[in-house]
């Protein structure tokens, strides 16, 4: 069998998903969280992110919490909506099951690289994608 050799690097590049990549993407999981050494709430979704034609998905785990106001805000509004956003309590549950499309960006989590979410996006494709 032929196969082309490659490094640990190379290997944890391939599985990555380009930096700047539009996906769409489905909340798997969803957990209240309390931040260990901070004690404050957030919400932390585990998402199945698809890129494109690649049907294999990517989990890709996002912490969101109001303290970072955009990216939780973009959250609740492109996955359950203004008016849930608007009643100013939301819960982990909310978001299981919902879908949307995020912004991919990678970053080095303890000596390796992940992909993380850089914002959410309303809508699942380029024809129904919203700003906000």
């Amino acid at each position: 069998m032929n196969y082309k050799p490659m490094t640990d690097e190379e290997i944890e590049s391939a599985n990555l998903i380009p930096e700047g990549t539009k996906c769409k993407a489905e909340v798997r999981e969803a957990y209240d969280h309390i931040g260990k050494e901070s004690g404050k709430e957030s919400i932390k979704l585990v998402l199945d992110v698809y890129n494109g034609a690649d049907e294999i998905p990517r989990e890709v785990w996002c912490f969101i919490t109001p303290n970072y106001a955009k990216l939780w805000k973009h959250a609740i509004v492109a996955m359950i909506g203004q008016q849930e956003y608007e009643a100013g309590h939301i819960g982990a549950e909310s978001f299981v099951g919902k879908t949307c499309s995020v912004l991919v960006g990678q970053d080095e989590y303890q000596g390796k690289r992940k992909n993380i979410i850089l914002d959410f996006i309303r809508g699942t494709d380029a024809a129904e994608v919203l700003p906000f």
